[in-house]
């Protein structure tokens, strides 16, 4: 067991259970926190922090900048601003003909109607039964946590985004006790957390660090640091607001996971179990150690994992460390697709490549809407002396039911009237066009989204059906990755 203290005052309070400690003097909550013991000064250490977390941003800035767009866009922004403007001086139509959200609907919905549970299967050493009241327990965790909401959030973050999160931390199960609740917890914002660069693992389970990332109000954040600094080094402030730590009204508190490691001494028993002896003495355990096939005791030194956590603003060190004896850090990615193009790790969801065709849709749209407007208004051809001193009254004709309409009959031929502008069968066609490279880049065709198609039987509504599942299924996959490794953590 790894040491512990209590509980963080921070958004992602997460601590282990300690070890009785022995009667400790008063501390002053607004002492200086001390700084880990890898590092000289806790200066140094935040500043290693900062400009690991600048690193590890700048590396993920381009699919950050990516996922921004295609929120935005899912949302309704789905227009250039400078063509909007262009338009909208011209008096021209720009519709949005939001056909997004209900392709999104469709896989968050379907997720939704098959909620995956975590399930607990004995491994070496263990039990039937223990592995039922485990997975009873992690049941009652996931229902009092109402955990389903953060994996669906994390979901929908994923299809539109491409990467979604959630945690599973501790809490006090109430205000006037010392027990604690494992939760899962969802992250609102996918961009408030920013991985190790260089983990692979689609649920983050091998990531060095990570980091959470909150805004708090700068009054609220004097209150509960009155002694804390937010940024008063002016050397590094240029550097600290270009990447979000501080603003004016609000300061930046980061949660800053990282995994460490302590040399145990592990022992194999008679038993059959494998037991830390680290802190016990030698003549409590080593007649129960199993001898190996040189007739020497199994026992090794190794090197065990744990996760640690600091809370810190971009100049101070909030609180910590909290140490949790997990072997990964209690955070979870859930990517959509993601791949390696010479060195860089390109990620996206199902909005990224709908975003043209969207456009093209609404541009079409806009143009038949523009056509249409335009064809009510009756266009004359007449000779200036025909509608001398009437202009006004042919110009609006249009607008007033008034059947009688006068011309200057010394002026020879009467004015024409024009035909209707006529569609263009080519418009029509480009609209529906872009509506079918919606379907056919998301996989998500009628019969998926319960609309009539040219399917008839059922067995054939179902097979396309069963097409949109399959080319969606990497979304749902990944989340029952995270889901397993929350389970283990738990």
């Amino acid at each position: 067991m790894v040491d512990s203290v209590l509980a963080a005052p921070s958004p992602a309070a997460v601590v282990a259970e300690a070890e009785t400690p022995a009667p400790k003097p008063r501390r002053d909550r607004n002492a200086p926190r001390p700084h880990p013991t890898d590092f000289d000064d806790a200066q140094s250490f935040v500043q290693y922090v900062r400009k690991q977390y600048d690193k590890d941003r700048e590396a993920d800035e381009a699919n950050r900048k990516e996922m921004i767009e295609d929120t935005r866009f899912v949302a309704g922004e789905q227009w250039d601003p400078a063509v909007r403007q262009r338009r909208d001086s011209a008096n021209k139509p720009t519709l949005t003909i939001n056909r997004l959200p209900a392709y999104v609907a469709q896989i968050v919905g379907n997720r939704r109607l098959n909620d995956i549970g975590i399930k607990i299967i004995p491994d070496i050493g263990g039990t039937k039964e223990v592995a039922e009241i485990r997975e009873g327990l992690i049941r009652s965790i996931q229902k009092l946590s109402r955990a389903q909401y953060a994996y669906d959030k994390a979901f929908e973050q994923q299809v539109i985004g491409g990467l979604g999160h959630f945690q599973v931390h501790l809490e006090y199960a109430h205000d006037d006790v010392f027990e604690q609740d494992i939760r899962i917890d969802p992250i609102p914002n996918p961009l408030a957390v920013v991985w190790d660069q260089n983990s692979v693992d689609p649920s983050g389970a091998d990531a060095r660090h990570v980091f959470v990332v909150d805004k708090v109000p700068r009054r609220d954040f004097k209150k509960r640091y009155p002694k804390a600094s937010a940024g008063e080094w002016e050397s590094d402030m240029d550097a600290a607001r270009s990447f979000g730590w501080d603003t004016s009204d609000t300061v930046q508190i980061v949660s800053f996971w990282r995994m460490r490691s302590k040399l145990r001494t592990v022992a194999l028993m008679i038993d059959g179990s494998v037991q830390d002896v680290t802190d016990i003495p030698e003549d409590v355990w080593w007649d129960k150690v199993a001898p190996g096939e040189n007739g020497e005791p199994m026992i090794r030194e190794v090197q065990r994992k744990y996760a640690q956590m600091y809370l810190c603003t971009s100049q101070d060190i909030l609180a910590g460390p909290y140490d949790l004896p997990i072997t990964r850090v209690p955070v979870f990615r859930v990517p959509g697709w993601e791949l390696l193009v010479e060195g860089d790790r390109i990620r996206w969801g199902l909005i990224r490549f709908l975003r043209d065709p969207q456009k093209l849709h609404n541009y079409w749209r806009s143009t038949i809407a523009e056509k249409l407007v335009g064809s009510p208004k009756v266009k004359w051809i007449a000779a200036d002396t025909a509608v001398e001193g009437r202009e006004e009254e042919w110009r609006k004709s249009h607008l007033t039911d008034d059947p009688l309409l006068v011309y200057n009959a010394d002026s020879g031929a009467p004015p024409t009237r024009q035909p209707p502008v006529e569609m263009e069968a080519a418009l029509i066609q480009e609209a529906g066009m872009a509506a079918q490279d919606i379907r056919d880049v998301s996989n998500l065709h009628e019969a998926s989204l319960g609309q009539q198609s040219n399917e008839v039987s059922g067995r054939a509504i179902m097979a396309r059906q069963r097409v949109g599942e399959v080319g969606t299924v990497i979304y749902q996959d990944n989340l029952n990755m995270a889901i397993e490794e929350a389970g283990k953590v738990i």
